[in-house]
């Protein structure tokens, strides 16, 4: 039975046991329309890290695209940056692992990591000179990837966007998804920004899962080990970056990620920024559960902000779509639109934290064929999470997962470019689905 009570002029839908929607997740969002087809290119099954920098971002005029750090700002952000590089020299540490090794995990027991803890991991590789609309390539450890629908129930579709005319900057959104021996599941989607996101997400969606697995008391303890896993995963990053000469002061990612039991039927959830994770059932055609947006306009995540040095700054334009920016107080940088992330660092002593909203366990009704979709803001900023698991319900029985996934990949451009012309954002659509195989 379900009842509906208004809030604020949004509905919220109250359901199952241990299923409930987020009344606020409408908020900034626009009504949505359509859904047509595509299919994207298969990606290739290769790697090669790049730690060069990222090519240099075309001017555009988007309303939605990242805001732009004048020249001085940048050079107070560099100068940080540089003062962390030496606390590291002087022996600053910001981790230390069990094996005596200080510092970032190195990439050499990631690997080893995979291969010995893991009978599947899967991540997009870091890759320069994409053309828009082009799917990310991937790395692929464990599983003949062509198994992975028929026997993990998982599709995704990881694709650039485009920031204007000449763009060849790299992809910013990333996934992972990692089967660990017992059969406990870790699916990630991180969405960066900033001039070095793509390094950030890149880097974030292969060590959350690693020390996820790492936490004392995991699976037993699954908050304590979300909690902990988002805290060791923003301290690497941070070694990792003066390590491998990138920058996060201004860069950083957002971040969706689901712990799924061997058994499939409970879910944990953990989540910091604007990417999503919504729960739909095929034979109920309903929002069961999503995330909320960690939004600076959110009254408790607004007062966090402030009370810590922050400021908050309201943008309005013509056609009277707003968007709320964080900077600190008294600067104009880093203008940032999601007051939880990974990496941001010259924020983070203003409140933008990389501590998540953490829910489970979610119980899932397998005879229902529940579906799990995370995507990155990308897809969010003009379909809302109703509509898109309305449309899932719909297509998912009769097309198949695959075929859904890259649906909704092409419907989400489609819409940046009726809104926005040129400009699009990344876009990434991992699903999981739970029904029969097809």
């Amino acid at each position: 039975m379900t009842s509906k009570i208004a809030l604020d002029g949004v509905t919220d839908t109250k359901t199952a046991e241990n299923i409930s929607v987020d009344p606020l997740h409408n908020v900034g969002r626009k009504a949505n329309r359509g859904f047509t087809v595509a299919m994207g290119a298969k990606a290739e099954p290769q790697f090669e890290r790049n730690e060069n920098r990222a090519n240099s971002e075309p001017i555009v005029s988007s309303k939605r695209a990242e805001y732009k750090i004048s020249e001085a700002d940048a050079q107070k952000l560099k100068e940080a940056q540089e003062a962390l590089s030496t606390r590291l020299k002087r022996g600053s540490v910001f981790l230390e692992h069990k094996n005596g090794q200080k510092g970032a995990v190195r990439e050499d027991v990631l690997k080893e990591f995979w291969k010995t803890n893991t009978t599947v991991h899967v991540h997009g590789q870091h890759t320069e000179g994409q053309a828009p609309a082009e799917e990310r390539r991937i790395e692929y450890f464990g599983l003949n990837p062509d198994k992975y629908l028929d026997e993990l129930k998982f599709v995704f579709s990881c694709i650039k966007g485009c920031k204007g005319r000449g763009d060849t900057t790299p992809n910013q959104d990333n996934f992972s998804v990692t089967v660990f021996n017992d059969g406990w599941t870790v699916h990630c989607v991180m969405d960066g920004h900033g001039p070095n996101g793509h390094f950030v997400s890149t880097r974030t969606v292969q060590a959350l899962p690693y020390y996820l697995f790492n936490y004392p008391d995991f699976p037993n303890d699954m908050e304590g080990a979300l909690r902990e896993a988002f805290e060791l995963t923003n301290k690497d990053l941070l070694g990792h970056s003066l390590e491998n000469n990138y920058d996060v002061q201004a860069s950083g990612c957002t971040a969706a990620v689901c712990v799924q039991s061997p058994c499939k039927t409970q879910l944990w959830m953990g989540w910091c920024g604007d990417s999503r994770l919504v729960i739909g059932y095929e034979t109920e055609k309903g929002l069961k559960y999503e995330t909320r947006d960690h939004k600076p306009e959110l009254p408790e995540e607004r007062e966090r902000i402030e009370k810590n040095g922050g400021e908050v700054r309201t943008f309005r334009y013509e056609d009277d779509w707003t968007i709320n920016r964080i900077f600190v107080r008294g600067q104009d940088y880093p203008g940032l639109c999601m007051s939880r992330s990974f990496g941001d660092e010259c924020v983070k002593a203003c409140g933008v934290s990389a501590v998540p909203e953490v829910t489970g366990p979610i119980k899932l009704d397998l005879d229902k064929n529940p579906f799990l979709l995370l995507a990155s803001d990308g897809v969010w900023e003009f379909l809302d999470s109703e509509w898109v698991v309305k449309a899932i319900c719909k297509k998912l029985p009769v097309e198949g997962p695959a075929k859904v996934v890259h649906k909704l990949s092409k419907e989400s451009r489609r819409r940046w470019k009726q809104e926005e012309g040129d400009y699009c954002d990344d876009i990434t659509c991992l699903m999981v689905s739970y029904g029969h195989n097809r």
